[in-house]
């Protein structure tokens, strides 16, 4: 669309796996087989290109439908797979202005995950928000100097998890880079 400038994409999918390795009852003592289906269908929309010479964009979205379609641990069956968000959202944006300095900014967006289910215990980890920056210039033919900004925000987020553990995300983060070629 526009002149070939902006690409837009749709995907409609569903993946199936046979043989996942599944406990053989709810007791986490109890042993593994490979035995269990799950199944994960979605879509996904994005968008990616310049609305002007000057102004760039990339945007998706993904929408996931999971589920453990055979298990032999009862807690699982049926209920959503562990650490799979149904919704997750990313969009960037850069603007060249005509001084040299090209500036921009993004978000990111992850749905609550289940992180781990037990007869006793269920662990959700919460959605979080990212919001990040940069600005380049060109200073030289042969230098070029780079500022990033990570979660701005400072957002305590929960950026992995699995076996009974969760991994921090990065706080904010503030970088310059100097880019020379010769």
């Amino acid at each position: 669309v526009l002149e070939e400038r902006l690409s837009l994409t749709a995907a409609i999918f569903r993946t199936e796996k046979k043989n996942v390795r599944t406990r053989s009852g709810t007791d986490n003592t109890e042993t593994f087989v490979l035995s269990g289906e799950q199944r994960v269908q979605g879509l996904e929309l994005s968008a990616a290109g310049s609305i002007t010479d000057a102004w760039s964009v990339f945007g998706g979205i993904v929408y996931l439908d999971s589920e453990y379609e055979r298990s032999r641990n009862p807690l699982e069956q049926g209920q959503e797979l562990l650490v799979t968000p149904e919704v997750s959202f990313s969009a960037w944006t850069t603007y060249a202005l005509p001084i040299g300095l090209t500036v921009g900014a993004g978000v990111q967006y992850t749905d609550d995950v289940l992180g781990r289910r037990t007869a006793d215990v269920i662990i959700t980890t919460p959605d979080y928000w990212l919001l990040d920056a940069m600005a380049a210039y060109q200073v030289t033919d042969s230098v070029a100097l780079r500022l990033n900004a990570t979660n701005l925000t400072d957002e305590e987020y929960v950026d992995r998890s699995g076996g009974g553990h969760s991994v921090p995300g990065a706080g904010r983060t503030v970088s310059l880079t100097a880019n020379i070629s010769f």
